[in-house]
């Protein structure tokens, strides 16, 4: 809830009158007597009084002992962000969970970091203060680790430990036209820019799921930006058309995730359909995606990575009452059809959530390089 700016400027001011006014009426050190010393006897008719008495000088306070310095407290990153956070592992994935009633609105999900040396075992990583977020992704550049949530970025200092203020992202085309997105998924290109993917929300009025229609059926556009050099990750130029048109006639389409496939696949794009997935493919970065398959009823908002061997399939399932990420492996894109679970995540897997915890949701997958 906004407040009042002029009130609380009004208020802050009159305290600081208030502060100046009793410092100055109680507090230094005290001034001359206003009252001479008399001698006790009235002074003789017509005669000059006698000359007052000097008081005597003020014996000199002792001064204070020195108090010692307080030690210096660690610099906080500018802006409200966190210290101390240390990366120890090859892998790490960033997710949101929530543990309100309302696990329905974005406003009640948080930002978690976890890390793992084999894409199995996953703890929260030390010195992580979560956030409030919805479906991030991360991605690496040079000694930073730059963590997206729709419309906004912040930077992880590798080095420093320090994670950053959140600040705004804004995606422009090359006429300088802005474009309205959500769901970005990062990837390094061919040139060492981060290449943003996201669901294009530009013709989705302000208040609609952007991830459904208005009136059905609808076309979902998914589009690509590239890093404005320079800009820290706040500002993308979009890439010309747009990388894959999902039509739907009910439902959603939603949080696409990018990544390096095999080489004889390409760059894969995962596309979310409710608790299905398609597998879009493209010889080319910034290229035109083919369907290649759906994974059907694994988990939706995914999350892809390839080993060099094999691919990891990380999707979000509902499951009793709660929702818990879920991973299949295959050696293949087609093989992702049937792979049975490999194992599955649930918010009981990271204690330090909590025990009231409802959800870990929308998984991005990383490597960081040292």
């Amino acid at each position: 809830m906004k407040t009042n700016p002029g009130a609380s400027l009004l208020a802050w001011r009159l305290l600081l009158v208030a502060a100046a006014g009793l410092s100055a009426c109680g507090g230094g050190g005290s001034g001359p007597a206003a009252s001479s010393a008399g001698s006790g006897e009235l002074p003789a008719v017509g005669s000059p009084p006698p000359p007052p008495s000097p008081a005597p000088a003020p014996s000199p306070a002792p001064s204070p002992a020195p108090s010692p310095a307080p030690a210096p407290s660690p610099p906080a990153p500018p802006g409200g962000g966190t210290s101390g956070i240390t990366i120890t592992k090859d892998y790490v994935m960033a997710f949101h969970a929530c543990s309100a009633t309302d696990c329905g609105s974005p406003s009640n999900h948080f930002t978690y970091l976890a890390e793992s040396s084999d894409l199995t075992n996953w703890t929260i990583v030390s010195g992580w203060t979560a956030y409030q977020g919805s479906v991030p992704d991360v991605i690496q550049k040079g000694t930073n680790l730059y963590i997206f949530n729709p419309g906004t970025v912040r930077k992880l200092d590798l080095v420093a430990g320090t994670l950053g203020p959140s600040r705004p992202v804004a995606i422009r085309t090359a006429d300088g036209v802005q474009v309205r997105f959500v769901d970005p998924s990062p990837i390094l290109d061919g040139a060492g820019k981060v290449a943003l993917f996201y669901l294009d929300s530009t013709s989705v009025p302000v208040g609609v799921d952007p991830a459904g229609c208005v009136s059905y059926p609808c076309a979902k556009n998914f589009g690509s930006a590239v890093e404005v050099e320079g800009s820290d990750m706040t500002e993308f130029t979009a890439d010309p058309g747009f990388r894959a048109t999902v039509n739907i006639s009910s439902g959603t389409a939603s949080d696409p995730d990018i990544f390096a496939g095999a080489t004889a696949d390409g760059y894969v794009m995962y596309i979310s359909k409710g608790n299905n997935i398609e597998v879009w493919t493209s010889a080319s970065l910034a290229g035109t995606y083919s369907l290649q398959t759906t994974v059907m009823n694994k988990g939706g908002v995914p999350a892809g990575f390839h080993d060099g061997t094999q691919y990891w399939f990380f999707g979000a399932l509902n499951q009793g009452s709660g929702k818990n990420i879920v991973v299949y492996k295959s050696g293949s894109i087609p093989g992702l059809t049937s792979a049975p679970a490999s194992y599955t995540l649930t918010p009981g897997s990271f204690p330090s959530l909590g025990s009231s915890t409802r959800l870990v949701d929308s998984p991005g997958i990383l490597r960081v390089i040292r």
